[in-house]
């Protein structure tokens, strides 16, 4: 399973992205979260495999930035949407 943590503003969308996972047995959400900030947090203290992260978060918040800390921090890879 691929452990997914997925980081979308748009509740609709987060949905979308949750509910077309849901149907792969490949794939496992593990969290998921509005704000990039609060999802780098998660990331840095569990084992995640593949990040979809919207490319500006609540707050305005970068999911660029937040991405490539999660990268380099992790390993995991990020999926800019």
């Amino acid at each position: 399973m691929i452990k997914t943590v997925i980081v979308e503003d748009n509740i609709y969308m987060q949905n979308l992205l949750v509910n077309m996972l849901a149907q792969s047995d490949a794939f496992e959400v593990v969290a998921t979260f509005r704000d990039s900030f609060e999802a780098e947090q998660f990331c840095k203290g569990n084992a995640v495999d593949l990040v979809l992260m919207d490319v500006q978060t609540l707050h305005n918040h970068s999911g660029v930035s937040a991405g490539e800390c999660i990268r380099k921090s992790t390993g995991a890879k990020v999926v800019i949407v």
